[in-house]
This record gives C-alpha cells, structure tokens and sequence, in this order.
C-alpha cells in the first residue's frame, strides 16, 4: 500500500502532469503574472471568476451536507448554516462532516 507522499510522488511523474506543468510555465497569463503585467482588467477577470467558483463550491458543500435552501446572492456576511444535531451525519463517523468543514473553508 502506498503512502500518501508516494501517491503525489508518482503522479507528479505522470506524462498528463508533466505536460500540464510545461505548458503552464509558458502560458501567455502566467508570465504576464509572473512579471506583474497583467492588466486590471485580467486580474479582475481572476477574481470574478475565482469568486463565482467560491461561491458555486459553497452550495455544492453546503447542498451535500443538507442544507437544501443555502443560495446566498453573496458571500459577503454570508454565515455557515448549523447542522440539526439529529440527522448529522457526522453522528456516524464520530466526527466533523466532510462537506459541513468544506463548506466553512468556502465562506
């Protein structure tokens, strides 16, 4: 059984990462960031589209863990919903539910 380190290890040395890394390297973005030449308009375009997969991830996770009605117009000010002590299903594991925790990273 493989340690978690020899995982990264052996998947970093797959052709579809190495590939993945050369052409990230010479990607006309990262450069540009790199060198700091990017221009308003395309680091406002990274934050907007950043911030729509934040909160597209924060009602993913926060649907998983059962709470159906979490859709904030917004993050901002937005709180994480409490899980129903009957029912959470961290009640099984002993445990912080998964998508619960992932949910509070998001917000």
């Amino acid at each position: 059984r493989l340690s978690g380190q020899e995982i990264i290890d052996r998947l970093r040395k797959e052709s579809f990462n190495i590939e993945t890394e050369c052409k990230l390297e010479s990607h006309p973005y990262i450069l540009a960031a790199e060198n700091g030449t990017l221009t308003l308009a395309q680091k406002q375009a990274f934050a907007y589209e950043q911030y729509s997969i934040q909160r597209s991830d924060a009602i993913s996770f926060a649907f998983l863990a059962g709470h159906t009605n979490f859709r904030p117009d917004s993050l901002t000010g937005a709180e994480t919903p409490v899980l129903e002590a009957e029912g959470d299903s961290s009640s099984n594991t002993g445990g912080v539910d998964l998508f619960q925790f992932l949910l509070g990273g998001e917000i």
